[in-house]
């Protein structure tokens, strides 16, 4: 400060005619410096009456101190400023080291005016100078100090950064290491390296041959010997304090705030930035990280599912699944929709046009189509559609005595077999329909009877060969060209008794192989959720995702009430109202699920390298 007040002054200082450039500014800034000098803003003289406080810092150039007194109003009276820049060997030290070295350094210094006092504070912008007495995990360096520090009475407090100033740029005065000086250093050593290398080939006559030292004839113990002998782990210089339990939950909620980062960030952000570490810290963290309300609504977790279960049938229309297809171009006939069914076991698929999705037009469909094909034993309803789950199609399933199931709303992968049915009819009548739009109901037939011509893989099979025990005949001109007898009553119940006993069988095992493929291929690449616990906390992912960039991603948080026999679970907020529908594993998120995927021990070596400036 005072020497922004000198500047106009000492601006003049080679000037000639200093006279006839002196102007009132001067003057007043003369006036000003005569004032600080005479009063009592510098330093004063101690009083041993009082207490002391002294700031202590360390940067990985210097390290300071600064004592000084408060009066009766709180006002602080500096009493002495000291610093000292570091050596090449200190600046390698570790944080905790240099601050700890910059507190021993001002206790020797400011011996005379300290030695004997009961109340010094100590203020420190290091934490984990605060738990340095209380930490029963110091190496032998930090105990040494300790050591000279006992012979002194004082507490250590933490102030921010911001507030330790003077201590903070006493301890940056001295020259930087600049990044030419440590380039040219590494390239002296590779320069002596090459030469000794040289060197040693020549005296060998070219012939190097790189000897490994064995520590141990134990494979395991030689590999651990050579790590810690290594020149890596000798210079790693990692001096954590262990604070206590009751402040380490306050530590990971102040390092965690910013910037809501994650685990690993929040682990080095202490270790880096406060010098601290204890054993449990991973799990410490990971538990305060699952409570904050925030990251929970905005971090995105890894999606979980319920392990894959196939829906399979060994026989033609014991298991079947239906959707609807629409609203589509109004026909001449009316129709506007296209009832879809598959036959789980043969892939056939039925398509049916219909006028509307009324409850009594889809019962008078299936109704004819159990006509043609016969009852099914199960029926997969999809998506809970108003169509099916009417009281008259409830009335129909249980006079006909069959079973119902509902998928999963808002899930398709719940539904695969009418999904993937209702595609393929789609995709196939409009490359069939062309621009006659108006017609489509016309080529449905044709459309049916082509989907049902093609092989399918899993089956290695045309779902018409499955159904009819017999190929489409596509020429019936052809029909008896080789004088064919017509099948008598014996050998069609004989073909009946092969697609029995053998096709439907062999079928049955390749659907079994293909299966257990799927299941294996979709646990072994998703997130796998067995089961969540009644009473968990769990947050429900939207649907439509983010409404803007900064919106969140997650609304809840809600508890879990039960788990559905199909997979979904029932939940409640905190009113203890239920939700209006079900929702999958890959739509909630467990508050209580490790995001961060750590490992139980992590090994780490870190290069402290804070408090490095450029010179001016």
């Amino acid at each position: 400060m005072l020497s922004k007040i000198s500047a106009p002054i000492d601006s003049l200082r080679n000037e000639k005619n200093i006279k006839g450039k002196w102007t009132q500014l001067h003057t007043d800034r003369l006036q000003r410096i005569k004032q600080i000098l005479m009063s009592s803003q510098i330093l004063y003289a101690p009083d041993p009456s009082q207490p002391y406080f002294m700031q202590t810092d360390a940067s990985v150039l210097g390290i300071s101190a600064c004592l000084f007194q408060k009066d009766e109003f709180g006002r602080i009276k500096h009493v002495a400023f000291i610093s000292r820049s570091l050596s090449n060997a200190e600046r390698n030290w570790s944080t905790n080291r240099r601050e700890t070295a910059a507190i021993v350094y001002g206790f020797e210094k400011f011996k005379p005016l300290l030695w004997g006092h009961n109340n010094i504070t100590v203020m420190c912008d290091h934490l984990a100078l605060t738990y340095l007495f209380t930490s029963s995990t110091l190496n032998s360096t930090l105990q040494g100090y300790l050591e000279i520090l006992g012979e002194y009475n004082f507490s250590v407090v933490h102030i921010k950064g911001m507030e330790n100033i003077l201590a903070d740029r006493l301890s940056r005065l001295y020259p930087a290491i600049t990044e030419d000086e440590d380039l040219a250093d590494e390239y002296t050593q590779q320069i002596k390296r090459l030469e000794k290398a040289i060197l040693l080939r020549r005296a060998k006559g070219n012939q190097i041959t790189k000897q490994r030292k064995i520590y141990s004839k134990d494979p395991n113990l030689n590999v651990l010997a050579v790590k810690i002998n290594s020149k890596e782990f000798l210079e790693t210089t990692t001096d954590y304090v262990c604070p206590p339990e009751k402040d380490r939950n306050q530590i990971i909620q102040d390092a965690h705030k910013i910037g809501h980062f994650g685990m690993a960030a929040v682990v080095k952000l202490i270790h880096t930035y406060h010098g601290l570490h204890w054993n449990t810290i991973y799990n410490d963290v990971k538990e305060v990280l699952m409570s904050c309300k925030e990251c929970q609504l905005h971090n995105v977790a890894k999606k979980g599912y319920n392990p894959a279960k196939s829906v399979v049938s060994y026989e033609p229309f014991d298991f079947i699944s239906m959707d609807m297809i629409g609203p589509l171009p109004v026909t001449e006939k009316g129709n506007c929709y296209i009832l879809v069914v598959v036959d789980i076991c043969t892939k056939y698929i039925i398509a049916r046009p219909a006028p509307n999705k009324q409850s009594d037009t889809i019962a008078n469909l299936l109704a004819s189509i159990y006509g043609d094909y016969g009852l099914a034993v199960n029926v997969t309803l999809s998506d809970n559609g108003r169509e099916f789950k009417s009281n008259l199609s409830e009335y129909i399933y249980k006079s006909l005595n069959i079973g119902m199931i509902q998928s999963t709303p808002y899930y398709a992968q719940g539904n695969g077999h009418s999904e993937n049915a209702v595609k393929i009819v789609s995709s196939t009548l409009r490359k069939m329909c062309g621009n006659d739009t108006r017609n489509w109901d016309n080529r449905l037939p044709i459309v049916q009877l082509a989907i049902n011509m093609k092989v399918r893989d899993r089956t290695a099979s045309t779902p018409f060969s499955l159904m009819f025990a017999r190929q489409v005949n596509l020429n019936p001109k052809k029909l008896n060209k080789n004088n064919r007898k017509t099948l008598t009553l014996e050998e069609l119940q004989k073909r009946a008794e092969i697609m029995n006993d053998i096709v439907f069988p062999a079928i049955q095992q390749r659907t079994d192989e293909l299966a257990k493929v799927h299941r294996d291929k979709f646990n072994n690449k998703h997130y796998i959720i067995e089961d969540i616990p009644a009473g968990t906390p769990v947050m429900v992912r939207f649907a439509d995702g983010r409404t803007n960039k900064l919106a969140p991603l997650y609304s809840g948080p809600y508890i879990v009430v039960r788990r559905t026999q199909a997979g979904t679970y029932v939940l409640k907020d905190d009113a203890n109202e239920l939700l209006h529908r079900e929702y999958t594993p890959s739509e909630l998120k467990i508050v209580s699920l490790d995001e961060t995927a750590l490992e139980e021990k992590v090994y780490e070596v870190e290069e402290i390298r804070d408090h490095r400036v450029l010179p001016d």
